[in-house]
């Protein structure tokens, strides 16, 4: 017999799944479109930036949909851990602001914008595991 119990665990998992996923898109998009190109490659950059552009959206609403989730769910927080999280949705929106500008189609700073976006996403994950310290 499946009980609410068992139904909200899965849930929970696949929330957890689907914020962890969703964020390796989004920086791994972004660190491809730092490193992937140099700077003369301006066509084939648009290009690549105009087909990341889609799942980028699609990436970053999952993101914000399941970190909600999973914050509202959490118990017990402390003043520390909210702090953490301040700091960490701050860095959040940065991600996103610079992801949306480095995939638009004519983006003169495109490899400026995905590097400070990816760079700042691995600090964000950095932060998720002091966050996961600080909930236990």
């Amino acid at each position: 017999m499946i009980t609410a119990m068992d139904i909200l665990n899965v849930l929970n998992v696949t929330m957890r799944w689907l914020h962890i996923s969703s964020m390796t898109v989004l920086v791994g998009g972004l660190l491809f479109l730092w490193i992937g190109f140099n700077e003369g490659d301006g066509p084939v950059s648009a290009r690549a930036a105009g087909a990341y552009r889609p799942l980028f959206f699609f990436a970053s609403a999952l993101v914000v949909i399941s970190g909600l989730y999973n914050f509202l769910h959490k118990t017990g927080l402390t003043a520390a851990y909210h702090a953490v999280f301040g700091v960490k949705i701050l860095l959040v929106l940065h991600v996103l602001t610079a992801g949306f500008l480095a995939t638009r189609a004519s983006s003169p700073k495109r490899r400026r914008q995905a590097a400070g976006a990816a760079i700042t996403g691995f600090v964000i994950l950095a932060l998720s595991a002091v966050l996961r310290k600080l909930s236990m």
